[in-house]
């Protein structure tokens, strides 16, 4: 996946400890099934699991996100 420009938002959907990148990688894997642009970054000792990069905060995709989660996303901007 590209690289988020600037500006742009993601949906974090999942934060574990890196000894856990498995389970988030299977969650990454399930939301990309379901036709969401998921993926696994690294975040210090942590693993987070994010949908996007959007260029705006859609309602319709942060509901289709949590129903395909099971967990309520949190909307973050990408700073540059």
């Amino acid at each position: 996946m590209p690289p988020a420009a600037p500006g742009q938002w993601t949906l974090q959907v999942a934060s574990a400890p890196a000894a856990r990148r498995a389970e988030a990688e299977r969650l990454a894997d399930k939301l990309g099934a379901a036709g969401l642009p998921a993926h696994v970054a690294a975040s210090g000792k942590h693993v987070v699991v994010r949908v996007g990069p959007f260029s705006a905060r859609d309602p319709a995709v942060f509901e289709r996100v949590k129903r395909s989660a099971g967990v309520v996303p949190l909307w973050r901007r990408i700073s540059g």
